[in-house]
């Protein structure tokens, strides 16, 4: 009974084996007095063992076990790198920074021989211009400085007033008045000139002052009079130094020969 009971249990445990692995009989062990009994493995077909040998990996498809340490090997630059490096970026950004001056200069190294030195004129006259508008008026001025080795000599100021001949008559008949009492004014002064030239809708008013004799206490008192003002220049100025204050006043001066 129980040899019957074992050897069912025995039978039930059999699992078929796979079609990959082995194609042989399987083989049933022995059993005796209840203890079953080693038997023999059939040997493993050809086939079968070449199987097996062709799915073990060689040595050669076996992937290396041995790890690499991140940063291991890593060294920090030197000092001296880093320095380089920050050295050559500032320099970069003067670059971009100069570029125009830098242009400039290669431009100007490049023309440099055929520049010729400009010569500055030390006798002649400085002509100097300004348009301006007003509410009511348009204005142009000239003023032209007469010198001498560089020394101022005389002045001739021209002032032109422009309005509407019938919005702003009454105030250029203002003007023009004022202007005739100075003319009136400086008649007994040699050297001093002023001429009024009124039309219609324009009044040009001319002064012309010669400094070398001029009595600018007998000026101030004929102009103070007539309501003029006198020019704030006198005889040997400097005329480097009135171009350049005409030039900060708007005005636009050029130098030109006798």
């Amino acid at each position: 009974m129980n040899n019957e009971s074992n050897q069912s249990n025995l039978n039930n445990t059999n699992i078929a084996p796979s079609g990959n692995i082995s194609t042989s009989t399987p083989v049933t062990p022995v059993v005796q007095n209840g203890i079953p009994q080693p038997t023999a493995v059939a040997p493993m077909q050809n086939d079968s063992l070449q199987n097996v040998q062709n799915q073990v990996p060689t040595n050669s498809e076996v992937p290396s076990t041995t790890t690499n340490q991140p940063g291991s090997d890593y060294v920090p630059p030197s000092k001296g790198k880093v320095f380089f490096m920050f050295f050559c970026f500032a320099l970069l950004i003067g670059f971009v920074i100069f570029l125009p001056n830098i242009t400039e200069m290669i431009h100007k190294y490049q023309s440099g021989n055929n520049q010729k030195p400009v010569e500055e004129i030390v006798d002649g006259k400085l002509t100097c211009t300004l348009e301006k508008s007003t509410d009511v008026f348009d204005l142009n001025y000239t003023a032209i400085f007469s010198y001498t080795n560089s020394k101022l000599e005389k002045i001739s100021l021209t002032t032109t007033t422009k309005g509407d001949i019938s919005k702003d008559s009454d105030q250029l008949d203002e003007l023009a008045e004022k202007c005739s009492l100075l003319e009136k004014s400086v008649e007994d002064i040699d050297e001093v000139t002023i001429r009024c030239n009124y039309t219609d809708g324009q009044l040009e008013e001319k002064q012309s002052f010669s400094l070398g004799t001029l009595d600018y206490k007998k000026l101030d008192s004929a102009f103070s009079e007539a309501g003029g003002t006198v020019p704030n220049y006198h005889y040997g100025d400097s005329i480097s130094s009135i171009e350049k204050e005409m030039n900060a006043s708007g005005y636009t001066c050029n130098r030109s020969a006798e």
